[in-house]
């Protein structure tokens, strides 16, 4: 229950909005710039692929889940102390760069959890459940 409070109390999908809006409104960055300041979202998203394929044989599922919960709260709340003169590097870009964690994170324990949980006939069909939604 602790873990689906952290990770959906705050939803990555609705933070990036209101980062966007909070760059160009209250920063006054460049279009260009609040473009270019979600290059993190790729570049860390492949690592965190990599460190979800050497970790997952390694660490229960249920903790990477926890871990994965934990970067979807933590992301956003780099952006709590930001003010108008705070630079993008100071706390933007930790936060962008640790909510791609969430993501990556749980769709891999998920995948384990579902396909793990149901008759081996049926693993197939759980897996292209998980991935259609």
């Amino acid at each position: 229950m602790i873990e689906y409070f952290l990770g959906f109390g705050s939803f990555f999908g609705a933070w990036q909005f209101y980062a966007i809006q909070f760059w160009l409104r209250i920063q006054h960055a460049t279009p260009i710039a609040v473009a270019l300041y979600h290059i993190p979202n790729a570049l860390v998203g492949v690592l965190a692929t990599w460190v979800v394929s050497r970790t997952l044989h390694l660490v229960p599922s249920h903790y990477i889940y926890a871990c994965s919960m934990f970067a979807f709260t933590l992301g956003p709340a780099f952006f709590l102390p930001q003010t108008a003169t705070t630079t993008y590097w100071a706390l933007s870009l930790p936060g962008v760069a640790l909510v791609t964690f969430g993501p990556d994170l749980a769709f891999a324990a998920a995948s384990i959890f579902i396909t793990s949980n149901v008759a081996r006939s049926y693993q197939g069909s759980a897996g292209s459940l998980l991935v259609t939604n």
